[in-house]
């Protein structure tokens, strides 16, 4: 379990300098509160876009020490891309991940939160209504699971992104060069919070698609932390008061040691 307020010690990024730490609460008030995967780094959705500069520049010497700057800014240019998409799709956290594996490839997802507002009054019935929905499209995995707050949704799905052409600066590629496609996995825990009137989402991204089922863990082990106060804490889940941990080294078990072969069996059907 990651802490809520990680310190600054060597390999751990603080935040920027008169900015909030990264939070896990709701965006209008502390209704419910999860804590974001170790592994994840916040992408700095909480700054301004000044502040915003000045982290990504900081988060490349932590996890590419060894980076040109040229690479360190290409980087960071693709991940305040991902930031500010993410904003604008209302997101109130986005974060990555970035790991070596067993078999020395590496292995890259992103995650996304976002609160939408619920009218169901019933969780159990929020579920089933999204179930129904959900299902409705074909090439859609779609499963009722259960979290420590209660019933969830688990979404699979996948899509693939040719590439527009060469990165800026550099030689575009002729049109009539062959572009292979990349496919990447997605999965969505829909998480109905009626005692806060809300519907948190939480969405992953990845085209590290033998890591799929370590990375949903990784999912289900940020669904299980959510918290609302009015409830009674479970053991081993963050208390009210609890925040999203921000960045850090991770010291989690990494994809290459992923136990299982399915993603749906890390929440509990």
């Amino acid at each position: 379990m990651p802490e809520t307020h990680a310190p600054s010690t060597p390999g751990t990024l603080p935040p920027a300098p008169g900015a909030p730490e990264s939070s896990g609460a709701a965006p209008d008030g502390p209704d419910f509160f999860w804590t974001a995967p170790e592994e994840f780094r916040s992408l700095g959705l909480e700054y301004t876009d000044e502040e915003r500069e000045e982290y990504l520049v900081r988060l490349m010497d932590v996890i590419w020490p060894g980076g040109t700057d040229e690479e360190h800014h290409r980087l960071s240019a693709w991940y305040r891309e991902v930031a500010e998409a993410a904003a604008a799709d209302g997101a109130v956290y986005t974060g990555i991940c970035l790991l070596s594996t067993d078999d020395d490839r590496i292995s890259t997802a992103s995650l996304t939160v976002r609160c939408e507002p619920l009218e169901d009054d019933d969780a159990e019935l929020a579920a089933r209504g999204l179930v129904e929905l959900l299902s409705l499209d074909e090439f859609q995995e779609v499963h009722r699971v259960e979290a420590e707050f209660g019933p969830a949704v688990l979404v699979i799905s996948g899509f693939e992104v040719t590439p527009g052409g060469a990165p800026r600066d550099t030689t575009p590629v002729p049109s009539s060069a062959p572009v292979s496609p990349i496919v990447f996995a997605r999965a969505d825990v829909y998480c109905p919070l009626p005692a806060v009137s809300q519907l948190l989402v939480f969405s992953l991204t990845t085209p590290s698609l033998r890591e799929l089922p370590w990375y949903v863990q990784r999912l289900s082990e940020i669904a299980h932390t959510v918290e609302i106060p009015e409830r009674t804490p479970s053991a081993g889940t963050p208390g009210p008061g609890a925040e999203a941990a921000v960045p850090g080294t991770g010291t989690g078990s990494g994809p290459g040691r992923a136990p299982g072969s399915s993603p749906i069996s890390a929440f509990a059907l």
